[in-house]
């Protein structure tokens, strides 16, 4: 009985932490006031950030306007070969490159150029469930398929949002 109740708390934790894109221990380690570990495959102080200026910085396909036909970068149609294999038409692409900056999920505006415009992020949608289904996925798989940012579907987009490692930096050649 105690090893079952220990499983559940653990599947608790894994699930809670691919919905919330945080790490699975972080709500235990908050609980007990310290500070939370970074989500799982992300290095300390990457989470969530775009590499410094020249460091690790990927060139899109082509210039001038992106219009989402391009397959992306290898990164981008690895992880979209494992997400074919895995869910089918459950889950279609909502886009991969567009010279944009990025769209916050309050609605607001960004200064921030979006990793679409370097065609190194990929928008999925499909029902709740599905959506639901590739965050937890994504989450577990965040290091073997270099995810940065995992987003799940907002007020402003209802999709989710990858991109990967190495993140692009500076002005994407669209914008020239």
């Amino acid at each position: 009985m105690p090893l079952a109740l220990l499983a559940l708390f653990v599947g608790y934790l894994l699930i809670n932490a691919g919905i919330r894109n945080e790490h699975p221990w972080a709500s235990v380690v908050q609980a007990f006031g310290g500070s939370p570990p970074g989500p799982p495959g992300i290095s300390p102080g990457q989470a969530g950030s775009i590499s410094p200026p020249g460091q690790g910085v990927i060139q899109g396909p082509g210039t001038g306007p992106l219009t989402g036909t391009s397959d992306g970068t290898p990164a981008v149609q690895r992880f979209d070969a494992a997400v074919r294999a895995r869910f089918g038409d459950r889950l279609t692409s909502a886009g991969v490159c567009a010279c944009r900056k990025i769209i916050p999920h309050n609605g607001g505006s960004s200064n921030m150029w979006s990793q679409h415009a370097w065609c190194n992020a990929k928008d999925y949608k499909g029902s709740a469930a599905a959506m639901a289904a590739l965050m937890i996925f994504a989450n577990a798989n965040r290091r073997k398929y270099h995810l940065v940012n995992i987003i799940p579907p907002g007020t402003a987009v209802n999709v989710v949002h990858v991109d990967f490692a190495p993140a692009a930096t500076g002005t994407p050649p669209c914008a020239n």
